[in-house]
């Protein structure tokens, strides 16, 4: 009934809007092709629409308008019954924006739309309430966007969205960005277009003041720049600064201005370890959280400018902070638990990382050296005596039915991922790494994991 109704006033517009209407049931194959070549074919609901009953009797009584320039779009009964769209290529924002009110009221002229002036439009979902609309652009904003937080800022001011262009929650590497009204209820349509629209101008004049002398791009930082991604493989290649995608959202991104990679390039710490290295798993790596490896204690000093406002932004520990530590047990305050509350726990591990003084960090150590280690540490792990009696087993040697059986209590490490491997933790694997545990499997140590030692305790 609704797709009869709104199929009928569709086909009896004229002018500009004048155009088609395609049955999804009925649509020949031909047709089908084209509106999917269009990007104008809508699919069945996702799993939350199925289960609100949306995707009923699929694909009975949907289908599809478009005027013959195709700048004006009508998908009948997908979530909503009417989904009303206006586009065309380029920035004529009034144009388009007229489009949809020509068209809207035409078709409300004979289907009459569901309003109440409380809630303003109904729809199915309560998110797209009041107006039910969407107006937006997409523009490049390459300079902009390598400042999300100015970016975010002007979105803010003018109740936008920034988005990628293929659609919520997607990133961009191009730094082509989908600009939309936030606002939907309370408001009018007039008001979103002009949220949008001021939004939009806010964010131009905001990229040309980061461009430089006519227009052009501001300069490159000396040396040039290259592009992070997985084509960076070694740490020689890094002969510039770091160019990140928008979305990036790694700790490395954020603070590693063009001022610091000029103060710290080709830079290596008291053991050896370089600059680039430290930060090749998070320029190769974009999906980084940190993105930045220090190769000794030392580097934590000698490139505090970067380190520094890492840790003070994860940790909120800032330069002049303190850290106390304390593994006195016997200061804990912990009451045994009732027998109630004790069938609540299914089990507790504590474990910490621990490296050894006179080493290198993972990144920085020698073969030799991390050989060394596990020395040291076995000599001190077959010392242990009562409940931390137990046996040590190295990856490189140890027997397949020792393998199977630290497999199946779930004590085996693997190699580190495509993070340690980017910035040397992985190296001569698996050689001077292995597990102890005491016999009754309730205390643990890796050896050469990522830290030099991760000691485990659990029940």
């Amino acid at each position: 009934m609704v797709e009869k109704k709104v199929s009928a006033v569709l086909e009896k517009l004229d002018g500009e809007l004048k155009g088609k209407y395609y049955d999804l049931a009925t649509m020949s194959e031909a047709d089908q092709k084209q509106l999917v070549a269009d990007h104008f074919l809508f699919k069945e609901g996702d799993r939350f629409l199925q289960s609100c009953g949306l995707n009923r009797d699929w694909p009975s009584g949907r289908g599809i308008f478009h005027n013959d320039a195709k700048q004006f779009l009508t998908w009948v009964n997908e979530e909503d019954q009417l989904r009303i769209i206006s586009m065309q290529n380029g920035a004529d924002i009034g144009a388009v924006f007229k489009r949809l009110s020509v068209a809207a009221a035409e078709i409300e002229k004979v289907a009459k739309f569901a309003h109440d002036d409380h809630l303003g439009y109904i729809t199915s979902c309560p998110t797209n309430l009041g107006t039910a609309m969407r107006a937006s652009v997409h523009i490049k904003l390459p300079m902009l966007s390598k400042n999300m937080a100015d970016f975010q800022k002007i979105a803010d001011k003018y109740f936008v969205q920034i988005r990628g262009i293929h659609g919520e929650h997607t990133e961009t590497d191009d730094g082509v960005f989908d600009i939309s009204n936030r606002r939907r209820l309370g408001r009018s349509e007039v008001d979103l277009v002009q949220d949008m629209y001021d939004g939009v101008k806010a964010m131009i004049e905001a990229e040309k003041a980061l461009e430089g002398p006519g227009g052009a791009p501001a300069a490159p930082a000396k040396g040039g720049s290259v592009k992070a991604g997985p084509e960076l493989k070694v740490p020689e290649d890094i002969t510039g600064m770091v160019e990140f995608p928008p979305g990036c959202k790694s700790l490395l991104c954020k603070f590693l201005t063009p001022e610091v990679y000029e103060k710290y390039k080709g830079k290596k710490d008291k053991c050896g370890v370089s600059f680039e290295q430290m930060i090749l798993s998070g320029s190769q790596n974009v999906d980084s959280g940190i993105g930045i490896y220090a190769g000794s204690h030392e580097a934590y000093s000698s490139f505090d400018g970067i380190f520094d406002n890492i840790i003070e932004e994860y940790h909120g520990h800032k330069k002049d902070a303190k850290h106390v530590s304390d593994m006195d047990f016997t200061k804990l305050v912990c009451p045994e638990f009732t027998e109630e509350e004790k069938s609540m726990i299914l089990s507790t591990r504590i474990r910490v990382g621990r490296n050894l003084a006179e080493f290198p960090l993972g990144p920085g150590i020698s073969k030799e050296q991390r050989q060394q280690v596990e020395k040291y540490v076995t000599a001190a792990l077959d010392k242990f005596d009562g409940e931390l009696k137990g046996k040590y087993y190295a990856l490189a040697t140890m027997s397949e039915a020792d393998q199977k059986q630290l497999v199946a209590d779930h004590f085996l490490f693997k190699e580190g991922d495509r993070f340690l491997q980017s910035c040397g933790l992985n190296r001569d694997w698996p050689d001077a790494r292995g597990i102890f545990h005491n016999d009754a499997k309730q205390f643990l140590v890796w050896v050469n994991e990522e830290d030099q030692l991760r000691i485990i305790s659990m029940q």
